[in-house]
């Protein structure tokens, strides 16, 4: 499969952006924050409905700092440099207003972001996780085999030097976002997401 297609049909680009696009449509020109760096509630509640959290989340999905699946996909937004924060408004940035309406260019642009990361350890890490991806490995696998290429590569934990290292990397929460984390419930995010994998070997070739 790391062999495979490197583009995607334009439903599967929109399936797969859709958390992303969500939050951009309701944001809109800007979003003013509240006094804690919060998004306002009716907008956490809309982005909430909208993105399918509420199917499944308990509660009532209004606060961003009691709602973890908002307040990952506005994390995500902002490391793939959809979002940024200016004048205490949360506001779409020129490739997020772009992709707002275009869920090819918005692909895209994720594509050409990963991986992400500045560190040796958070780019590694990145780059096995778009491979163990790319390959049509399992997601509910992913996290066992980044770990142990990860171990291959020489890395190891402070606390335990015969510990396996961790997996967790920005670029796996993009993956794993993409694949339905965020809008479905978590442990129903498994098996093998094509549309994810042909976007891991897009970034891999820099098709972005």
């Amino acid at each position: 499969m790391s062999h495979g297609p490197t583009d995607l049909p334009d439903a599967e680009a929109a399936r797969i952006t859709e958390p992303y696009r969500v939050l951009l449509e309701e944001i809109g020109s800007g979003a003013k924050l509240t006094a804690a760096g919060y998004l306002p509630p009716a907008v956490v509640e809309q982005i909430a409905v909208e993105a399918g959290i509420t199917k499944w989340w308990i509660g009532k999905a209004n606060r961003e700092d009691l709602t973890p699946p908002v307040a990952a996909i506005r994390n995500a937004a902002r490391e793939l440099g959809l979002v940024h924060v200016r004048d205490g408004h949360l506001r779409a940035s020129r490739a997020g207003i772009q992709g707002r309406k275009d869920p090819q260019k918005l692909w895209r642009h994720i594509v050409g972001r990963l991986p992400l990361g500045t560190k040796d350890w958070e780019r590694q890490s990145g780059w096995m996780a778009l491979a163990v991806a790319a390959s049509g490995t399992p997601i509910e696998q992913w996290r066992g085999e980044i770990s142990e290429l990860m171990l291959a590569l020489g890395w190891r934990t402070n606390r335990d030097l015969n510990a396996m290292p961790s997996a967790h990397s920005a670029t796996l929460d993009i993956l794993l976002g993409l694949a339905g984390e965020n809008r479905l419930h978590w442990h129903d995010v498994k098996g093998v997401d094509f549309p994810v994998a042909t976007t891991a070997r897009a970034a891999v070739r820099g098709m972005g």
